[in-house]
């Protein structure tokens, strides 16, 4: 039997003693956070794009 070993408690309440975590609820915040959720899934798409791309190529090069 094993048992299960998680540091992440320990780690967040020694950074809430600190004062480095941050609720991000602003409005700002959250147009930020959306923001960045939109440009992630352009560059998800445009990867998405470009494999699908690369392998068209590369079955036409097999197949000449």
């Amino acid at each position: 039997m094993y048992k299960k070993i998680s540091k992440t408690k320990k780690i967040l309440t020694k950074l809430n003693k600190e004062g480095k975590i941050k609720v991000l609820d602003s409005p700002e915040d959250l147009n930020k956070i959306e923001s960045i959720n939109k440009y992630m899934e352009d560059v998800r798409k445009d990867y998405i794009r470009k494999s699908k791309q690369s392998e068209i190529s590369a079955s036409k090069l097999i197949l000449n």
